[in-house]
């Protein structure tokens, strides 16, 4: 990369239709609807006040791409570029009906006194160019992007070093580009490959998907490195497979599984909340996995906490003899309590629902008999 001698007009430079940070869905868009989608989401309305006071910030270039057809694609920066044309009220601003406020409308005059009009940019030759900038800047340095981000470009260079390199060593190339390891790039790689398998191949159901691609991908990773999550949706806790291993395993993931984990992640309904729905639960909801009276518990009542109680009791006679030893102490401490119609029906209660237990476990003990 070179830093280039002459400034460069803002009308000159294009938002990256292949920027990480951009959702799939928003990818390969116009300008107006990246414009749009940065606006909507990365809080531009304090970078243009900034500007609009201060200037620009010479020490952060652009980064952009040598010009095609007398155009640079902006590698590095879009932020800041999706502001300046919002300040300009370029084209893009203008056809996504973005507009200033009456006080934040400068004349040409003033916009290049504050070194808003024509820029400094660095050229990178390249993609591949940039690459190990882009990849330290936002998978380990300070402006991380987000999860499903990460996990995304991750995966794309780990399968553009696939074409020209053995499979084998590639998550420790990529992870040493990057300021990582060939672990945490194999995990990246595999939570995304996942989602994009069930997505494009598997077609499950698209709003479920579509959701935890988005809004619980963090949850979705941290997910898949439990003990018994990866292996319930048919894929190995192996750490060293290679790229073309994991494919294998993905090729042969059990449908059904997956989608009941990631719909697991998924409020049911708009403002309803999903069965996981807080991402400190991730190991209890492994152990539940790993249960199958803790899994069909969840399944029948929508609880994870109910199955975690079943999944940390384990089987059925430490269970029943554990609820014998508190009903034991119970009645030792009974003396200290004040009891009328209320406990007595209580107790009632309690003991008829032994007594179906009891019968439950005798009627399921001849079963296994005959």
């Amino acid at each position: 990369m070179k830093r280039l001698e002459d400034r460069i007009n803002v009308v000159e430079l294009d938002l990256d239709p292949a920027n990480p940070r951009l959702p799939e869905e928003v990818q390969h868009s116009g300008q107006a609807e990246i414009l749009t989608y940065l606006w909507e989401n990365d809080v531009l309305e304090e970078l243009i006040d900034s500007y609009l006071t201060n200037g620009y910030f010479e020490s952060e270039p652009l980064i952009a791409l040598p010009p095609a057809d007398g155009r640079r694609v902006v590698v590095e920066g879009n932020r800041r570029l999706a502001a300046l044309m919002i300040v300009h009220q370029l084209g893009p601003a203008i056809e996504a009906g973005i507009e200033l406020d009456g006080d934040q409308v400068l004349d040409q005059g003033r916009l290049a006194e504050l070194g808003l009009l024509e820029l400094p940019v660095v050229e990178a030759e390249d993609h591949e160019d940039v690459a190990a900038f882009l990849g330290f800047r936002h998978i380990s340095g300070m402006k991380k992007w987000n999860a499903e981000a990460k996990a995304r470009w991750l995966f794309e260079q780990v399968q553009q070093r696939r074409q020209t390199a053995s499979t084998r060593g590639v998550f420790y190339d990529v992870g040493r580009q990057v300021g990582s390891n060939a672990r945490g790039v194999r995990s990246s790689y595999i939570a995304y490959a996942v989602i994009r398998y069930a997505r494009d191949i598997l077609h499950l159901d698209s709003r479920v998907v579509g959701y935890v691609s988005r809004e619980r991908f963090g949850v979705w990773l941290r997910l898949l490195g439990t003990a018994n999550v990866a292996e319930y949706i048919g894929l190995s806790d192996k750490p060293t497979m290679d790229a073309d291993e994991i494919d294998s395993q993905i090729e042969a993931l059990k449908a059904d599984e997956l989608l009941e984990v990631l719909s697991d992640l998924t409020p049911p309904t708009a403002g309803g909340r999903p069965v996981l729905g807080d991402s400190r639960d991730v190991t209890d909801y492994s152990d539940v996995l790993g249960s199958e009276p803790a899994r069909l518990t969840m399944r029948e009542f929508g609880s994870l906490s109910l199955a975690t109680e079943i999944a940390r009791q384990g089987e059925l006679a430490p269970r029943l003899r554990q609820m014998t030893r508190a009903v034991e102490l119970l009645t030792l401490d009974i003396k200290r309590y004040v009891v009328g119609e209320d406990e007595l029906l209580a107790a009632e209660e309690h003991a008829a629902a032994a007594r179906s237990l009891k019968g439950a476990i005798a009627a399921a003990s001849a079963e296994d008999d005959e």
